[in-house]
């Protein structure tokens, strides 16, 4: 699987593969997210710093899916994003279930701000 988007938390602000000057390095199994400009951002050693891979899927407002998402259904009910097994997955709902994300129709779901990211800013 290739990845093309990708995004980092840095423990205080998100950064997006395609934010001017940024640059993602994976060597050994870790991952450094680097700046132009600033130089070093953060470093899959960091505690709190998280990569997320982009699913290639897009919600009804266009936007991106990534994996640690939640997604709000028609129904009304939340899934978590989630990558295990060569796929992208999305489990919650109201039976608290597991679909292939592909298969999910994402195109009708809204992606919500990740709430786990938004303690970790606090």
């Amino acid at each position: 699987m290739t990845h093309l988007h990708y995004r980092v938390w840095d423990g205080e602000q998100m950064h997006y593969w395609d934010d001017e000057g940024i640059s993602l390095t994976i060597e050994g199994g870790n991952w450094f997210l680097h700046h132009e400009r600033i130089g070093y951002i953060a470093s899959s050693e960091e505690v709190g710093a998280a990569l997320m891979w982009g699913t290639g899927e897009k919600d009804k407002n266009a936007r991106m899916i990534y994996e640690r998402d939640s997604i709000r259904d028609n129904a009304g009910f939340l899934w978590k994003v989630y990558w295990e097994d060569g796929s992208f997955w999305a489990k919650g709902g109201e039976f608290n279930s597991r679909e292939q994300l592909i298969e999910f129709a994402p195109a009708f779901c809204e992606v919500y701000q990740n709430p786990d990211l938004l303690e970790a800013a606090e």
